[in-house]
């Protein structure tokens, strides 16, 4: 039986039983929805084949056992809370990305080998170069990716993209150059070895051993001065070093820790901003004051 609303039903049957057989409903779909599930599922298709394409080239890249990668993305949208009166980003924001994506691949490097299991410390920030503001509605995207490793560090080299949702443009705003330590979760004194990574040539390793010597030399020279900081004068006179100094004192919570109770590296950086490589010695505790 057909009805004018393009839908078909069949009439109950009988069986030789003498039981009804249940009707069945048949719909005559629209041609345009048939064409737009076909069109889905052609996406969906070529969806999964880049995937897959992309995975391939990804393990290719970093050999077979995928827990040897050296790349790491994290993206996150950009909310109120995240950004001044006039919208742009807080640079504190972006360098605690900055520390945690970082942190989360080194981490991951330093335990693919046997042994104590063990977290990845910011040990020193080699630089932090801001290229371009980001803003409120934005999506960032943090990608860290080791470049080298010597016996004890880790270096990880970050770059900083804003994605405009409504165009899907993206841009340039950050660059970063950061060193980890693995730190034993069972003693945090006790530093452990790091695992070598594979380098695309001999000059890709030999470029990361001479910024390793460099940086080495410079944290060695800046040791002692950052050692001792003197305390600010009582009332120290107009126009001079001391009246320009200032103190903020912030109780370390959970919010401001990672793994086994120590805070961010990049923490400090929602607090003040640093124009000389920061130096993160000694780890703040939960608990602390900074």
């Amino acid at each position: 039986m057909q009805r004018g609303d393009g839908l078909a039903r069949e009439s109950p049957t009988v069986t030789g039983t003498g039981e009804t057989e249940r009707p069945r409903m048949n719909c005559f779909m629209p041609r345009s929805t048939r064409r737009m599930i076909e069109e889905r599922r052609l996406h969906n298709e070529r969806q999964q084949v880049l995937i897959r394409k992309l995975s391939r080239e990804m393990y290719q890249e970093q050999g077979s056992d995928p827990r040897l990668g050296t790349r790491h993305q994290l993206s996150r949208l950009m909310r109120p809370d995240d950004a001044n009166i006039f919208g742009s980003v807080h640079g504190g924001t972006i360098l605690r990305m900055i520390e945690e994506a970082g942190g989360i691949i080194s981490t991951r490097h330093c335990n693919t080998q046997d042994g104590d299991r063990c977290v990845a410390v910011l040990g020193r920030v080699e630089k932090t170069e801001f290229l371009s503001p980001m803003f409120i509605g934005e999506v960032a995207h943090v990608c860290a990716e080791i470049t080298y490793t010597s016996e004890h560090s880790v270096e990880v080299q970050v770059h900083v993209m804003s994605e405009n949702v409504l165009t899907g443009s993206k841009k340039l705003t950050n660059k970063a150059a950061l060193w980890y330590v693995p730190c034993s979760l069972k003693n945090v004194d006790k530093i452990l070895d790091v695992p070598p990574i594979k380098y695309t040539s001999p000059e890709q390793e030999e470029a990361g051993r001479k910024r390793h010597e460099v940086q080495r030399t410079v944290r060695q020279n800046t040791t002692e001065r950052n050692e001792e900081v003197p305390p600010p004068a009582s009332k120290p006179e107009i126009h001079t070093v001391g009246f320009s100094q200032s103190s903020l004192i912030h109780l370390v919570g959970p919010n401001d820790c990672m793994m086994n109770d120590f805070v961010h590296g990049g923490e400090p950086n929602h607090y003040l901003f640093l124009p000389f490589p920061f130096h993160s010695s000694p780890l703040l505790q939960k608990g602390h004051l900074s």
